[in-house]
């Protein structure tokens, strides 16, 4: 009973975040970055895209925070959203949240605070105690 009113308040307190939060601005362009990211970080992306294409969930949520901030790869948050999904599908807490606040902010994909409430919800239940 404890555990389902902690739920419950942390849902609350999440969708009351996620109505608070500023509509993202519609004439922002999403562009990716133009200039080519050093070797290194290159050669981790492919690393980390060749887990994640085998399906391994911390690849997964990996290669989307790197799409996410452009790091090793061009910043592209539909491809963010996309990684984070594949993750979040399988149970990886993490990428629950960060695909919730991709559709709590509109980000690579349309803004939809009913998906949003639900993925953080999904990663509340896991234990998941951060909060965006």
């Amino acid at each position: 009973m404890r555990m389902m009113r902690n739920l419950s308040a942390l849902f609350a307190l999440a969708v009351a975040v996620v109505t608070a939060a500023p509509a993202p601005c519609a004439a922002a362009p999403q562009t990716p970055q133009t200039t080519s990211p050093p070797a290194a970080q290159s050669a981790r992306a492919a690393e980390v895209r060749t887990r994640a294409d085998q399906g391994d969930p911390a690849a997964q949520l990996s290669l989307g925070l790197m799409y996410a901030i452009g790091q090793g790869v061009p910043r592209d948050y539909s491809q963010a959203a996309a990684w984070y999904r594949k993750a979040a599908d399988q149970g990886k807490a993490l990428a629950q949240l960060n695909l919730g606040w991709c559709y709590a902010a509109g980000l690579g994909v349309p803004q939809d605070l009913a998906q949003a409430a639900a993925w953080y919800r999904k990663a509340a239940e896991q234990g998941e105690p951060r909060r965006r």
